[in-house]
């Protein structure tokens, strides 16, 4: 059965298209994930089908009752968690045959994602979502909905089946590429071969070889029909060159290459952080710290169930009010979506130029890599959307000049071609790391050391191992 018919849909925004849906059809029972950059209407599409946004053309007939879980955006007092899991329950209680469910797993903890996991599989009705959480998208998801350039496209199956179909097809590409400049090659250097041979035969019909009239007659007729067949083989090269059609290039591959950080710490073992055990106390939490080294180049995951205390934890070896020893030489970079330093009327560059001792080619090739081109990083910073900002202000910390970075959930909100980029980051990144992150396929990706809250405790890696 139909619960969902899109037709003939144009939604523009200031005389620029958003969306142009051909015709768009989902069915009873289906798990639709929604998928794209930032930026690129997946949250307007949502609107649009929950008639919030009436503003387009053509058609749209849902059949069935929805629930709407937008994203939640606004962080108070470090609920984010506790909203979004709220509101996801209230949805999957309201006995709604459609579920429509926008970035469902920003600020959830590892166990809540696998409760939401567990209730879609549950759920007897049409689950649509956007999000960009790669394991949700995996275990739940059996339709994947792409929006590209105001297009959309459909394919059957998981995003991992998704993205490898969409690597070959870029291999393929790139194959396709090379086939092209070595076909070009080839026969520009025969035409250019043929042409060298017709001036070398016109330059011999010129000359006289004889004084016998027939002699030279004969031979200048023999050129003469040499140079005309030359003349028609290098036309028909030139044809077949210009009947060449270059293939479509996929988006190159930016690359980034750090300059050395200094490591020049005063402390033996190039040791950055050492935390004396102790007792972590806050009016929500008594959080027992054992004693932990942390050395220069070493990169530390942090998990732990919502308000277990991370982000506590984080904020007090960033302002160093916690019982340990801090490097002279320590510089910490510190990201927070709660937080936000840059000038609202500076432009974003000139905001991460003036703190960063990388070079301009590689702030601009990373901010490209994160999907903020020229036109977005040239204008002033608050004119950007809060995807953008987002994006702006973890590239200013990630770019600093820092030699320790602390990440409190930098994965939230960000589309998967921005956490691709951020995991090479990551791995790249010469200096030490502490990252909290629920996001379980980036935590496989990256192998950090491990620390986790658990129970009040803060338990180190060698913890899990035993």
């Amino acid at each position: 059965m139909e619960v969902l018919r899109m037709k003939n849909i144009e939604k523009q925004i200031n005389s620029r298209h958003i969306l142009q849906i051909p015709e768009l059809i989902l069915h009873h029972g289906e798990r639709i994930g929604i998928v794209g950059s930032n930026g690129v209407g997946k949250t307007t599409l949502l609107r649009m089908i929950i008639q919030e946004d009436i503003d387009y053309k053509g058609m749209i007939t849902v059949n069935g009752d929805i629930a709407y879980v937008p994203q939640v955006k606004e962080i108070r007092d470090g609920s984010g968690g506790e909203i979004s899991l709220k509101l996801l329950k209230e949805a999957f209680s309201s006995r709604s045959s459609i579920l429509i469910l926008d970035e469902p797993t920003s600020h959830l903890d590892q166990h809540n994602v696998q409760w939401l996991i567990h209730r879609i599989s549950k759920f007897d009705g049409t689950i649509i979502l956007v999000s960009h959480d790669r394991f949700l998208l995996d275990n739940i998801i059996e339709k994947i909905v792409f929006i590209e350039r105001s297009q959309i496209g459909v394919f059957k199956g998981n995003f991992t089946e998704f993205e490898n179909e969409r690597n070959q097809i870029e291999e393929q590409c790139w194959k396709n590429i090379a086939q092209y400049n070595n076909e070009v090659a080839r026969l520009t250097k025969e035409l250019e071969n043929k042409k060298i041979r017709s001036k070398k035969i016109s330059k011999k019909s010129s000359n006289r070889i004889s004084n016998s009239d027939w002699k030279a007659r004969s031979k200048m007729g023999s050129y003469d029909s040499q140079e005309k067949a030359m003349a028609k083989s290098a036309k028909a090269i030139e044809k077949r060159l210009s009947r060449l059609t270059a293939p479509s290039r996929p988006s190159p591959k930016t690359q980034i290459k750090f300059k050395t950080i200094s490591s020049t710490l005063e402390y033996s073992s190039n040791t950055m952080i050492e935390l004396k055990e102790s007792k972590l106390s806050t009016n929500f939490i008594d959080l027992y710290i054992p004693q932990i080294k942390m050395r220069f180049g070493e990169k530390w995951l942090l998990t732990g169930r919502n308000k277990s205390g991370k982000t506590t934890l984080l904020k007090s070896i960033v302002n160093q009010e916690i019982d340990g020893y801090f490097s002279k030489g320590l510089k910490i970079g510190y990201f927070s979506q709660e937080l936000n330093t840059l000038d609202q009327d500076k432009t974003l560059f000139d905001n991460i130029y003036e703190t960063s001792s990388h070079n301009k080619q590689l702030i601009i090739n990373f901010l490209a890599m994160l999907d903020l081109k020229f036109d977005k990083i040239f204008v002033p910073f608050g004119k950007l959307s809060g995807g953008e900002q987002v994006k702006g202000q973890l590239a200013s910390v990630l770019l600093s000049d820092s030699n320790f970075l602390i990440l409190d959930e930098p994965t939230n909100f960000l589309d998967i071609t921005s956490l691709n980029a951020l995991e090479k980051f990551l791995l790249s990144y010469p200096g030490s790391i502490l990252l909290v992150c629920h996001d379980t396929y980036f935590q496989e990706r990256l192998h950090f050391k491990k620390l986790c809250i658990l129970n009040n405790n803060l338990l180190l890696e060698d913890y899990f191992e035993d």
